[in-house]
């Protein structure tokens, strides 16, 4: 079992990095179809932002994609610089390829916890009812740090959502869709 773990992390670890520098070649990736063909899953998690040819490459070796969708359009393209457009066309085409997706949404109370956010999150669902899910990821402080070291946001301190607050929310958008919210 130890084994296993640190080969399905191994394998996470590898795929993230070739997502983050770009270095696609579909030669390495067969390379990294081991995992698959040996019965150990890979799960891909990614915020979307790459070319499109990337996921079509991509897609064959990952049993399942952890997708981000961190805000409303307008909110995401203010605080990251880039439109959500191309993470949308992602999000479209890795579907249509029949992918086991994810959407990971995080809840930032202060920051992205909008009508127009959850909104966009059912939107999603409503449009893809083929998703496996909606994971609501309630906000954090373990990236402050990396947030300050960086210099971004360094001023800006949010507090948690406490576990009623995410039942709420959970509550709210179950109502709306018909795939699962956890």
């Amino acid at each position: 079992l130890p084994f296993r773990l640190s080969s399905i992390m191994l394998t996470n670890i590898i795929l993230k990095r070739l997502y983050l520098v770009g270095d696609f070649s579909l030669p390495l990736l067969v390379h990294f179809s081991l995992p698959v063909t040996a019965g150990i899953s890979v799960v891909l998690e990614t915020s979307g932002y790459a070319q499109t040819e990337c996921f079509w490459e991509m897609t064959p070796f990952c049993d399942c994609f952890y997708f981000d969708c961190k805000a409303d359009s307008a909110l995401h393209s203010a605080c990251t610089g880039v439109e959500d457009t191309l993470i949308l066309q992602n999000l479209d085409a890795i579907l249509r390829m029949d992918a086991a997706v994810v959407l990971r949404c995080p809840i930032v109370p202060g920051a992205n916890l909008t009508e127009a956010y959850l909104d966009k999150i059912v939107a999603l669902a409503q449009k893809y009812p083929n998703m496996r899910g909606i994971s609501l990821l309630p906000y954090h402080k373990a990236g402050a740090g990396k947030s300050i070291r960086i210099g971004k946001c360094a001023q800006t301190v949010f507090a948690p959502p406490s576990p009623q607050e995410m039942a709420q929310i959970r509550h709210e958008i179950r109502q709306r869709v018909a795939i699962p919210v956890f």
